[in-house]
Formats: structure tokens, C-alpha cells, sequence
């Protein structure tokens, strides 16, 4: 398995929007291969996936955070990086994509949905960089 020949000990983790499918198994083979875990999610539901974490012996966090806010983007990171020496992975697999036809589909939800997809990956990613040069 291509898990075997990966290995990510040592190294942290954020995953956002980590509670289910692609997210979650992403989330999870990171923790595989090794590495400690900040799970992210809008709400509840990470139980399972602390769980998986910690029965493979990997450190793990939950953060619940509404990506579209600005501050919040900064906090996540800013408290990931106080239990963690540093970031090196960013899994940005948030979704946020409504279940309306087009038709439906208001500019609102549009914004949301690039708030979620692109400006919070810009945002964290900014966060973690600008943790890097004060460290």
C-alpha cells in the first residue's frame, strides 16, 4: 500500500472540514502515515476520527470554526500552532456546495462557496506562512 512507503512522523497537520468522506479518509491517512491531526469542522461530529487518531497513537485536535470568517481562519491556526511546534500539511477539502439546481442557486451562495473554496485556503495558508517567519 502506498502508505507504507509514506511517512509523515513529526510532521502536524490541518485538515478542514474533516468529518466525513473524502475529508475524513483524508484526515485519516495522514494520521496513518503518521502524522498528529487538527481536525476541522463547522460543527460536532469529529468524535470518530479523535478516536481512529489516537488508536493509531497519533496526537489529535478537534476545532470547530466557520472558515468564511476571517478572524476565525487566523484563530484556528494561531491555536493549532500553540499545542503544535509548527504546520507542514494544509488539507483544504471543505465543501460547501448547496444541494440546489442552478436555478436555485443564489449569488449568496456563491460567495459562500468561494469563501469557503478559495479565500479560506488563501487565508490559512497566509496564517501558517506568517507563523513561519516570526518563528
Amino acid at each position: 500500500m502506498i502508505l507504507d512507503s509514506v511517512r509523515l512522523d513529526g510532521k502536524n497537520a490541518f485538515v478542514s472540514s474533516s468529518v466525513e468522506g473524502l475529508d475524513a479518509a483524508t484526515a485519516l491517512a495522514l494520521a496513518k502515515a503518521g502524522a498528529s491531526v487538527a481536525y476541522h469542522s463547522p460543527g460536532d461530529g469529529l468524535e470518530e476520527q479523535i478516536d481512529q487518531s489516537g488508536a493509531l497513537g497519533r496526537k489529535a485536535a478537534i476545532y470547530a470554526t466557520d472558515l468564511t470568517d476571517p478572524s476565525a481562519c487566523t484563530g484556528r491556526i494561531d491555536a493549532t500552532l500553540k499545542s503544535s511546534s509548527s504546520i507542514a500539511i494544509l488539507a483544504n477539502i471543505a465543501g460547501a456546495i448547496p444541494s440546489s439546481t442552478t436555478a436555485e442557486y443564489e449569488a449568496t451562495d456563491c460567495d459562500h462557496a468561494i469563501a469557503v473554496h478559495l479565500t479560506s485556503v488563501f487565508r490559512l495558508a497566509g496564517a501558517i506562512e506568517e507563523q513561519r517567519k516570526c518563528r
